[in-house]
Formats: structure tokens, C-alpha cells, sequence
């Protein structure tokens, strides 16, 4: 048998043939103590990781406010003129989840706000921070953007297309940015569930009633799934049935699904089902009260598949 253990493949070779020339034992384990320092040696697991700091980063903590406004101002006029001062600087914020009524007087400022916050107008000065991101430093491409993707609006006037069914308005905002039809009206029934319009997912606008075109409205603006639906007046053109059924819809939207809004109403009965209620006068943040609607309500019920929760 030919035991060469000085050539065997894969090891260190020692300094002495042995067993030919059998070396003494301090010197065996001097030559195999030198073999293995020489020996390349395997990284363990630990040492390929990359540092902890890098390779788990800390978690994005969640914002403390979805929207907020600071030191906001807006001047229509330009020196020289006559300018009316339509903000005079109101530090505003909203939080996740939060149903916020503005109320104040015809040339308070209502409008205006609205139209700023929902990044239509921009303001002289301050700042308009939607998820950290200030509304104000965007150019119109991107203002555009963040209103298609992260805010919904309501109008007094519903603004439903009237030769499209209700699947078709509530899915049409989806297909113009790019979703395929098929996921566009799957979402689109979805949205229309949760404001329980499905019955009337194939009719026309002209054969619903005001409060029946409102509901398609709300479920157009919360199909985007937005970070904020801003509503100017939405029982305004409706009777005082149909008034209460959307303002309990979007009462149940704040509540269960967790959706936050900013509604303008002249109606007191409206502005009391909101968390906080907010009053303007000549531009400047009059009064501000706390609600107990919300607390009076029961247990929140599960939130629909339309929204995904946030950390």
C-alpha cells in the first residue's frame, strides 16, 4: 500500500516525507501547528454579513401628520394694487385616520385653504407637507402627480362624466394611469362596495339620485387608495335624506377604513359628525374644537381590501 501523506491533495504538505523519515514528536506538532496558520481559514457566516446598521436599517418611523400647513399665506394682488390677503398664516395639521371640518363665513378663506392643501393653487408663503413632502417646492408636473396618486376630491357638484355607467367613472382614473381595464373595474366594483353602490355599478349618472351621484363620486376619489380626500361642500346639493347618508358614509370611512379627510361645509349638522371642527374668519384660524362623534361610535369593523395599512 502507498501512503504518500506528505502529497495527499488538499493539505499542507508537511516539512518531513513521514513516514519515511519519522520526525520527533516536537517537532511533528511544531510542523503541524505551522501548517495550519498557513492554511487559508473559512470566514464564518458572521464575518460575510455586512454590519447590522447597514444591513437592517432603522425602520422609517410613521409620520405624526398627514397633512400640515406652517405659517401658510396667500396674496392674490400684485404691488402697487389693491390685495386681498385670503391667508394670513394658518398652522394646520391633520392626522392619519382624522375627520376634519372647516366652517367660517363667505371670503374666510375656506376655499382658498382647500385649494392650497389640495396643491391647485400654491401659497405666497409657508409650507404644505403631505406625507413629509412640501407641496409648495413642487413644479405643476409634480403637483399633478402627487394629486393623482395621493389625493382624492369631492365636489358639491358630484363632476361625473354622464355618458360613462359607475363602474366606468369610478375606474376611469385607474385606466388613465396606465392599470390594465380588467384590474381598473375590479377595483372600481371594490370601491363602489364600500360606499354600497354595487346595484348601480351599470347605471348611468342621469338615472341616480343626487345622494346615488355623490357616493360614486366618493368611491372615484377613494379608488386611488389617497393619502387625503378633500371634499368642498359634499352634501351641498343634496336634500336632507341623502346629506345624512353621505355625511354618515364619510363618517364610517374615517372610522373603520381609517381614511383621512378635510371636508368645507356650511352645515353645522355635517361639520358635528367630524373629530375636530375648525372655524376660519378673514383668513386666520378663529376657533378650533374637539368632537365626540368619533368616541361615540362603536368598535371599528374591519377595513376593506381597498385599503392596506400602513406602519
Amino acid at each position: 500500500m502507498n501512503m504518500q501523506f506528505g502529497t495527499t491533495k488538499g493539505r499542507t504538505p508537511l516539512l518531513h516525507p513521514w513516514p519515511y523519515e519519522k520526525p520527533s514528536p516536537v517537532t511533528l506538532v511544531e510542523e503541524t501547528q505551522t501548517a495550519y496558520t498557513k492554511r487559508p481559514r473559512k470566514r464564518s457566516q458572521a464575518s460575510h454579513s455586512m454590519p447590522r446598521e447597514l444591513s437592517h436599517p432603522p425602520e422609517k418611523k410613521p409620520l405624526m401628520y398627514i397633512l400640515e400647513t406652517r405659517g401658510l399665506r396667500k396674496v392674490y394682488g400684485n404691488e402697487g394694487e389693491v390685495c386681498v390677503h385670503a391667508l394670513r398664516g394658518i398652522d394646520l395639521q391633520v392626522r392619519k385616520g382624522e375627520l376634519l371640518a372647516i366652517m367660517g363665513p363667505s371670503g374666510s378663506g375656506k376655499s382658498t385653504l382647500l385649494h392650497i392643501l389640495g396643491g391647485v393653487e400654491t401659497p405666497t408663503s409657508g409650507q404644505v407637507l403631505l406625507e413629509g413632502i412640501d407641496l409648495a417646492t413642487l413644479n405643476d408636473d409634480q403637483r399633478t402627480l402627487i394629486r393623482r396618486e395621493r389625493m382624492g376630491f369631492v365636489f358639491q357638484s358630484f363632476n361625473l362624466l354622464p355618458a360613462f355607467t359607475a363602474e366606468e367613472n369610478v375606474a376611469l382614473p385607474l385606466e388613465l394611469g396606465g392599470m390594465s381595464s380588467g384590474e381598473a373595474r375590479r377595483r372600481a366594483v371594490e370601491a363602489l362596495r364600500l360606499v354600497g353602490m354595487t346595484h348601480r355599478r351599470d347605471h348611468m349618472p342621469s338615472m341616480m339620485s343626487g345622494g346615488e351621484q355623490q357616493r360614486v363620486a366618493i368611491a372615484r376619489a377613494l379608488v386611488m387608495q389617497p393619502a387625503i380626500l378633500l371634499a368642498d361642500e359634499p352634501t351641498g346639493n343634496l336634500d336632507s335624506v341623502n346629506g345624512r347618508q353621505v355625511t354618515a358614509l364619510l363618517r364610517r370611512l374615517a372610522t373603520r377604513e381609517e381614511q383621512t379627510i378635510v371636508m368645507v361645509t356650511h352645515d353645522p349638522t355635517v361639520a358635528a359628525q367630524a373629530d375636530r371642527l375648525i372655524r376660519l374668519r378673514d383668513g386666520l384660524i378663529e376657533d378650533e374644537a374637539q368632537s365626540e362623534a368619533s368616541s361615540a361610535l362603536s368598535t371599528p369593523a374591519p377595513r376593506s381590501c381597498l385599503f392596506k395599512r400602513t406602519v
